[in-house]
């Protein structure tokens, strides 16, 4: 299990005291009634209930959604600010302690295979959606101490309290009534206006807490400094929030429905409402269902390529990273950072269609030999074309052996057909196969099989499994060479512009540069 970095923890904790602060002030600021109460507790029956219906995001469920949101915003309009604080942390305790008594008594539970008589059929998705709801506290329970349990529990909690808490101040601020006090006299300007407002508010306040939590929690090393650490957390939240919120749109117009029938109908509401909810969170599940068979189909075709030529395990790996810190580097769009790692990873993917003799040829390549290795681009651009989900990285692949003055392979008519992205992968593959790494990290591992020396030796050939550390057909260079044949060749080979943003990354970098 991996260990949350301290500026994540120190976000989290965050989140507690301030949510604990906004809930003393609306407390002492916004009057509470006796009679709110019967109304909260249908809402936090609702919340509940939403809480208990959570579907993972990932095989492991790490990230879950839930189609609470409406619920939570009906509460921050009907109720007010105190006691919507109150629906969502309490929907989401006591959903947590449901969780955990499910989870003591379904955990050693097997789920039955199909029977004969039918029962296995009847007990199988039962059992699953009880382990389902228990499953958070399998990850939790296996973390470091009771501090860390406590901050787990209460931090989710605690980022929906100031969401709900903060967008039910606004929803006040900008005019609106709270139900409970009665209709409001103006339908667009005392509800349906600050209730937009509200929904924006904590749609942002979700998206941007989202977003911190993500780059907090896997930071990138050395990722230039403040200016690098908000490009990342823009590029998260273009990149993976936004594509949400339109769906997002449907929450509100049900959420605006859930509180004006509960004012008029009472608990009805609730019902009425279900299904559509219902409905939108499976549509978020069908959505996060396909980003990770898109992960998973990436993963695939690289190990695939890695075990059909071994070297290429870390060669893929370093093409990817450095690809990706280039277009940061160019300030290219946020989907084009995104998807120029998928690129890095599958750019050699076409050489599962070229000899493996010729790959691992050591001896010099016959002219035929090259000429079959240089269909390799093609080859692979041609097997990425059959995936939709990655169809704008095509030309990508297929052009990062082509060079900046329209040399190079494939033919094409023209240089503007050359993507900048196929200019970023093609300077840090030829990078990456003039230094094999020797230089760029402090320990030597084998890209076959993960061998690491005891001594801090570089061998030119692994002693675990025999694999060579080198290109077969190309001489290593230092890193000091590579740098001189980069720049050689910018404006011919390479795109002068990712040549100099390379050499700037260097920099900022600070690779190692001792010659081993």
């Amino acid at each position: 299990m991996q260990t949350a970095p301290i500026a994540y923890r120190v976000f989290r904790w965050t989140s507690v005291v301030l949510a604990v602060w906004l809930t003393w002030v609306t407390w002492d600021v916004f009057q509470v009634r006796r009679a709110d109460f019967a109304s909260a507790a249908w809402f936090l029956l609702a919340g509940i209930l939403a809480e208990l219906l959570v579907k993972g995001q990932d095989n492991e469920n790490r990230t879950e959604i839930t189609p609470s949101a409406p619920i939570y915003w009906a509460a921050a309009c009907v109720l007010g600010p105190p006691m919507a604080i109150a629906v969502c942390f309490g929907s989401y305790i006591f959903a947590d302690i449901i969780g955990l008594i499910v989870f003591g008594f379904v955990r050693n539970i097997e789920i039955p295979q199909n029977g004969s008589n039918g029962n296995g059929l009847l007990w199988k998705p039962i059992i699953g959606r009880l382990k389902q709801t228990g499953r958070c506290w399998e990850r939790r329970l296996q973390g470091d101490g009771q501090g860390r349990l406590i901050e787990t529990t209460l931090s989710c909690p605690c980022s929906l309290v100031l969401s709900i808490g903060l967008a039910s101040v606004v929803y006040h601020w900008l005019g609106g009534r709270f139900l409970l006090d009665g209709g409001p006299t103006h339908i667009w300007f005392g509800f349906i206006f600050p209730f937009l407002g509200l929904a924006a508010t904590a749609i942002a306040l979700d998206v941007v807490q989202n977003a911190l939590a993500s780059v907090l929690y896997d930071p990138i090393p050395r990722q230039n400094g403040i200016l690098g650490w908000l490009a990342r957390t823009g590029n998260v939240i273009i990149g993976n929030e936004l594509p949400l919120i339109p769906p997002q749109s449907l929450l509100v117009i049900v959420s605006m429905m859930l509180s004006y029938l509960y004012v008029n109908l009472g608990a009805w509401a609730f019902i009425l409402t279900s299904l559509p909810i219902v409905g939108l969170r499976d549509y978020y599940y069908q959505r996060i269902a396909e980003q990770s068979a898109y992960l998973d189909t990436i993963t695939t075709l690289a190990t695939y390529m890695q075990h059909y030529h071994p070297y290429t395990r870390g060669h893929l790996k370093r093409v990817a990273d450095i690809s990706e810190k280039l277009a940061r580097e160019l300030r290219l769009s946020a989907e084009s950072i995104n998807n120029i790692t998928t690129a890095g990873l599958l750019h050699d993917i076409g050489k599962i269609g070229v000899s493996e003799e010729i790959l691992n040829k050591t001896s010099t390549l016959e002219p035929e030999e090259w000429d079959m290795i240089k269909e390799h681009p093609d080859k692979g651009a041609e097997i990425i074309s059959h995936l939709d989900f990655v169809e704008g990285i095509v030309d990508w692949i297929r052009y990062h052996h082509k060079w900046h003055d329209g040399r190079g392979y494939p033919e094409t008519n023209t240089r503007s057909a050359i993507p900048i992205e196929a200019s970023i992968i093609a300077v840090a593959d030829s990078f990456d196969a003039m230094t094999d790494d020797r230089e760029l990290s402090l320990e030597w591992i084998c890209d076959s099989c993960g061998y690491s020396p005891d001594d801090d030796g570089r061998p030119a050939q692994c002693p675990l499994c025999g694999a060579h550390k080198r290109r077969t057909y190309r001489v290593p260079r230092t890193l000091e060479g590579a740098i001189d044949e980069l720049r050689r060749g910018s404006g011919t080979q390479f795109h002068p512009a990712v040549v100099q943003a390379f050499l700037k990354m260097l920099d900022k970098e600070r690779m190692h540069t001792d010659v081993a």
